[in-house]
């Protein structure tokens, strides 16, 4: 179907689907850096119990040292600002006791890791951003620590993200719609796939410094016609240790080759996609 609207419009379209597109397929490449815990273990605190903080030691030099200007008495502005400055010590303050708890956390959870904890493992991958680029994906992610070495990522996903249509421009400027074809949907959607489960191990391997095997299992809700009834079915099962990812060369690699060759249980069709394994 060719669409006849104006030039800026047309020319927009196609361009935020490319876009997409591509954000889809190379999630992969957009992980966090490895966080050293064991430097924030023995992070010093921003301040010492009993001292100002230094938001605090700030805005209290303002109020202290505060003279009004010419204007300010002629406008008889004075005690106004003087509220203000005493409303920022405030904030200033409450600045201070949250950098001060935030200190703390990551100090408390950094030392429960060194001591072989897993409890704070989700709470320490939280620090990736993980979480919220499946969710932006209307994906769900649930961690299961095994023991310090070995966990297990569960993926809730479903195929909402791949548009069910394509876009792009006419000779003539004019723009064209036409519905995906189910091989190349399918095709996306495997490929966003694998890119998020390859994200995942990264991001896992970069903010849990003691886990050397991530499981991955992909699970979508489906209608199970055995008895017609939403469940939640497995798609995919795969493991990937930290020796196989650190060998990569992300920036070259092709997501659905690259998860291929870690021996998943999957079954793809062409013109179906994922079917259960189980």
């Amino acid at each position: 179907m060719d669409i006849s609207i104006e030039r800026g419009a047309a020319s927009q379209w196609p361009s935020e689907y490319e876009q997409h597109i591509k954000l889809l397929q190379e999630l992969h490449l957009r992980v966090s850096e490895p966080i050293n815990w064991k430097e924030k273990a023995s992070e010093a605190p921003p301040f010492s119990i009993g001292e100002m903080g230094p938001h605090e030691t700030d805005a209290r030099r303002d109020v202290e040292q505060y003279k009004p200007s010419f204007f300010s008495r002629l406008l008889k502005k004075e005690a106004k600002e003087m509220i203000k400055l005493e409303e920022k010590l405030g904030h200033a303050i409450l600045k201070d006791k949250e950098s001060y708890a935030d200190w703390l956390n990551r100090v408390n959870k950094a030392q429960t890791l060194a001591a072989g904890g897993v409890e704070v493992y989700k709470e320490l991958l939280d620090e990736t951003d993980l979480f919220q680029t499946a969710e932006e994906y209307g994906t769900a992610v649930e961690l299961v620590p095994i023991d310090r070495n070995e966990v297990i990522l569960t993926f809730l996903v479903n195929d909402d993200v791949i548009p069910d249509e394509t876009f792009s421009l006419t000779k003539t400027g004019k723009l064209s719609r036409k519905a995906q074809t189910k091989t190349n949907y399918y095709h996306l959607y495997q490929q966003f796939i694998c890119s998020l489960l390859l994200k995942a191990a990264r991001d896992c391997l970069h903010a849990l410094p003691d886990v050397t095997t991530v499981h991955c299992h992909v699970d979508e809700n489906r209608i199970d016609p055995a008895d017609g009834h939403h469940k939640d079915i497995r798609l995919i099962e795969v493991t990937f240790t930290r020796a196989q990812i650190e060998s990569k060369r992300f920036e070259h690699i092709d997501a659905q080759a690259a998860v291929a060759g870690y021996d998943p249980a999957w079954k793809f069709l062409k013109t179906k996609g994922f079917q259960p394994i189980r």
